[in-house]
């Protein structure tokens, strides 16, 4: 048999009928709205339609005495991988999702390499998976991290890049992909 809430709470905090008790009920002090008061938040972003990841001087190889072209590497989020939290209190932050990957490359190309990097608030926090795409292959980015955050509000994304090995025809796909980001209490013990 199941704990249940009675009809009426007591100013002192929720009286909880429970079998194991001589009367039946839990004294009304140990149960309080506050050690019931759990909150948790969450928010996601999913997305179905592909972007490219294009080979360009940053991420491609160089021919046999090719000079390196001038190379300015993509910074910040990738589009559509991003996710605001609004927080009352310092909590923790489980990010988590699932990237789709197609590689247009012919079959039988080098692989390429995909990595995901996690960005609080703008800056990199932490390196979260790699994986290995051969041509005309499909795979799916696995992602997940914790993050210990201040009250407030915050902007959690990703960074996709890829790093190609051959200058076939095609490039990665991204997509389609689901993102969430769930607060957990905090412990209250600073971390």
């Amino acid at each position: 048999m199941m704990p249940r809430a009675s009809s009426s709470p007591t100013p002192a905090g929720l009286d909880i009928r429970h079998p194991l008790s001589p009367t039946g009920w839990l004294r009304s002090i140990c149960v309080t709205t506050f050690s019931l008061d759990v909150r948790l938040g969450a928010t996601a972003v999913t997305q179905r339609h592909s972007l490219d990841m294009t080979k360009g001087g940053c991420n491609e190889p160089l021919l046999p005495g090719e000079p390196a072209p001038p190379c300015v590497p993509p910074v910040g989020v990738t589009p559509g991988l991003a996710l605001t939290v609004h927080l009352r209190s310092a909590s923790r932050v489980m990010l988590s999702g699932v990237i789709g990957l197609a590689d247009q490359q012919p079959a039988g190309t080098s692989p390429v390499a995909v990595g995901a990097t996690l960005l609080v608030d703008g800056s990199y926090t932490e390196e979260l998976q790699m994986v290995n795409v051969a041509g005309a292959q499909r795979s799916q980015l696995a992602i997940q991290a914790l993050a210990n955050l201040k009250s407030g509000t915050h902007t959690l994304g990703v960074r996709i890049a890829a790093e190609y090995s051959s200058r076939a025809q095609g490039d990665v796909m991204l997509g389609p992909l689901a993102l969430d980001a769930s607060a957990l209490p905090s412990l209250g013990d600073g971390r």
